[in-house]
């Protein structure tokens, strides 16, 4: 049993950490899980659902499982926009990602929610995407995190 945001059959990214761990083949038809698996050495990667999971056996589940290093930090989106508050006059794209790694948020995570939140309109991006010099600034009306 292990944190990882990576699932086991179509190896697509989680939006967050979630308890995964491996199943035996000879007990995978006891097992719900999405069909696309491949059988490795370890057997099908699974992923606990913590809302399927009997209260009891979650309890025991955190007792065996080290915690997970993302528990304690809050969104992403919410951390950017608590940066940005404090320069309303905008910042650099190197400057926004140097300080959300410091506080420890994978570059993965922080790619998405700029892209995001550069969509949905609580934050203007102006300049190349590609560019760590494309300014970054929270946009007009759009405080907090929905």
């Amino acid at each position: 049993m292990h944190w990882d945001d990576i699932t086991g059959g179509f190896q697509k990214r989680t939006p967050y950490p979630q308890i995964m761990g491996y199943v035996d083949p000879a007990d995978a038809p006891k097992v719900r899980y999405s069909g696309r698996h491949d059988y490795s050495r370890y057997g099908i990667k699974v992923c606990l659902i913590r809302s399927k999971t009997s209260p009891e056996v979650w309890e025991k589940l955190l007792q065996v499982v080290p915690e997970c290093p993302y528990v304690k930090l809050p969104t992403c989106t919410k951390t950017i926009l608590e940066i940005l508050g404090n320069y309303p006059e905008g910042m650099t794209r190197k400057s926004l990602r140097e300080q959300m790694l410091q506080k420890g948020y994978p570059s993965y995570r922080i790619r998405r929610a700029i892209k995001t939140m550069g969509k949905d309109g609580r934050i203007t991006l102006e300049g190349s995407n590609f560019s760590p010099n494309q300014l970054v600034r929270q946009s007009a009306g759009k405080e907090g995190d929905s």
